[in-house]
């Protein structure tokens, strides 16, 4: 175009660009850059974007890489939307070479003066985050504390969790203060954090505490954090403290008892189905982990009828298919009332639909048969 006298410009050059991105012709794209450089055309930010991400978007993440090198080289100025793209590509892999190659990038990044925005501080907490690599998270939290960085919801939410999960609630609680000092109230996922967090920690009574003021607040509880509290609630066959939470809740739910009476487990029983019918008011869905945890504690209240319900109901309403777990806690349940040909039935049906049993099954139905043998032996002798 040059010999013929017509003068090459960025907009000429920009079209070739996308054309050859939007053919995937990478090789033509170094070419292009490289020429647009060498006429002495500046290359604008917004066309190093669109190469550098579509490049990070295509996982050609050693391209994107020496692109950044070769354009820095050549003097052309990269902001935080350029570093950010190669930053978040790098991330999201969740593979702890790439997050070393990531902090590199930014270490490049920062050298330049660019500033460490709260979007490219998320992508390395959601990196560490994958890899479970909660000490790091709390390392890197501080650091770009120290560089800067004003936490927003996200970046919060990821240090509470890595504080949860490392059994430290004090921290968590006082990142949760920190928050609203700083013009930020919680929102759900900060809350169902500390939950699970209390969970793990088998402290149920502040699990309640921290469910009730997520209430208070005016939050309404989605699937995850009605789940987690239904797991707190009858992990270890604590079912005396499960009636006391779940009272609490209908309270918080103004689905009250007229009485403060001590809960029977005939009451345990018309509370959890309390608490399913708000959670369906509300348009919340059980999972399959709800969903077996309250057969579970309905099979440990030796409620069968209400257990074999919620499962037809996980199956029937929710159009959830269960899985070996849930099939062995049912059976368990048949095996312990001795209604071992219920239970023979559930593990046949399991089988029908190409769910192989596991060992812990297999177990629990070897026990149902030997206890229900003994049992017609006794049965026998006592006739006898």
């Amino acid at each position: 175009m040059d010999q013929s006298g017509i003068k090459l410009d960025w907009i000429t050059f920009e079209t070739f660009l996308s054309k050859m991105f939007a053919c995937k012709r990478y090789d033509l794209i170094y070419e292009i850059l490289q020429a647009m450089v060498s006429k002495g055309l500046q290359v604008r930010p917004k066309d190093f974007n669109i190469v550098i991400c579509g490049l990070c978007k295509e996982s050609k993440l050693a391209e994107a890489d020496q692109l950044v090198q070769i354009m820095s080289k050549q003097g052309v100025q990269l902001d935080h939307y350029s570093y950010g793209c190669l930053i978040k590509a790098l991330c999201v892999t969740g593979n702890l070479e790439n997050l070393e190659k990531a902090w590199d990038v930014h270490r490049e990044m920062t050298a330049q003066g660019i500033e460490t925005t709260p979007h490219i501080a998320t992508q390395f907490l959601q990196g560490l985050d994958k890899l479970g690599l909660n000490n790091y998270i709390l390392w890197f939290f501080v650091k770009f504390e120290e560089l800067g960085v004003v936490p927003d919801r996200v970046l919060y939410n990821y240090a509470i969790n890595a504080y949860c999960r490392l059994g430290r609630l004090k921290e968590a609680i006082e990142l949760i203060k920190e928050m609203r000092n700083n013009g930020l109230d919680p929102d759900r996922k900060h809350y169902t954090c500390l939950i699970k967090g209390f969970h793990d920690m088998e402290d149920t009574v502040n699990a309640q505490v921290v469910f009730a003021e997520m209430l208070n607040s005016g939050l309404k509880p989605d699937t995850v954090s009605y789940n987690v509290l239904l797991n707190a609630l009858f992990s270890n066959g604590l079912i005396d403290k499960a009636s006391a939470l779940l009272g609490q809740m209908m309270v918080l739910k103004t689905c009250r008892s007229e009485t403060t009476r001590e809960r029977r487990k005939s009451e345990i029983k018309a509370e959890v189905l309390k608490l399913t019918s708000c959670m369906r008011k509300d348009g919340v869905k059980l999972d399959l982990v709800g969903y077996t945890t309250l057969i579970d504690g309905e099979c440990k209240l030796g409620n069968m009828n209400a257990a074999q319900k919620l499962f037809e109901a996980m199956v029937e309403i929710d159009g959830l298919k269960p899985n070996v777990q849930v099939y062995t806690v049912l059976i368990g349940g048949y095996c312990n009332q001795g209604r071992i040909e219920k239970a023979w039935e559930l593990f046949q049906k399991m089988v029908d639909s190409d769910i192989k049993p596991d060992s812990i099954v297999r177990l629990v139905m070897k026990k149902g048969v030997a206890r229900a043998n003994k049992m017609r032996n006794k049965e026998s002798m006592d006739s006898f």
